[in-house]
């Protein structure tokens, strides 16, 4: 019975030493999986920003409208240039309620002539909105209370914002 004492000893002291390692490494994940999530965010905007290129190539150079009766709104007019309605969704957004969108259309750019934009590199085409949106979510700047509110689309991920510009 002695000689499995320290044995036994020996691999409590191991669990113990593994239980704090695994402690002290888990918040260190959170932020890999929260860059995650932001990455992926990221890139669900430019394959949007991409299908609105199409989609203002491919009408006279002009943006979706917000509301339109045939297509139904802005993500509607450019989801024949998506590979999937879930890339409408941010990935930090578990509902994943099909037909809605987590993101936010500049309706200032709405049915207007890609040369008209005088600065294309600084003007916002979308960006984070709020979870489950309908899909002619689309506002002409951002929402000034969502400026004070820590849980507001502008602090999604990692206290900041993804936004794609025109």
């Amino acid at each position: 019975m002695q000689q499995y004492l320290p044995s036994i000893l020996k691999i409590f002291l191991v669990l113990v030493i593994l239980s704090v390692g695994a402690a002290v490494m888990l918040p260190v994940g959170s932020p890999s999986r929260g860059n995650s999530k932001r990455s992926q965010c990221q890139s669900n905007l430019k394959q949007i920003g991409l299908a609105v290129k199409q989609y203002v190539q491919d009408y006279d150079e002009r943006f979706p409208p917000v509301a339109v009766v045939k297509q139904g709104n802005w993500a509607g007019s450019i989801q024949p240039y998506l590979k999937s309605w879930q890339l409408l969704q941010c990935p930090s957004d578990d509902s994943r309620a099909l037909m809605k969108t987590d993101y936010f259309y500049n309706s200032n750019l709405a049915k207007v002539f890609e040369k008209d934009i005088e600065v294309v590199p600084q003007t916002v085409l979308l960006g984070e909105g709020r979870s489950d949106s309908p899909t002619n979510y689309a506002f002409p700047s951002f929402p000034s209370e969502w400026l004070k509110d820590e849980k507001s689309p502008l602090y999604r991920h990692l206290d900041g914002a993804n936004i794609a510009f025109a």
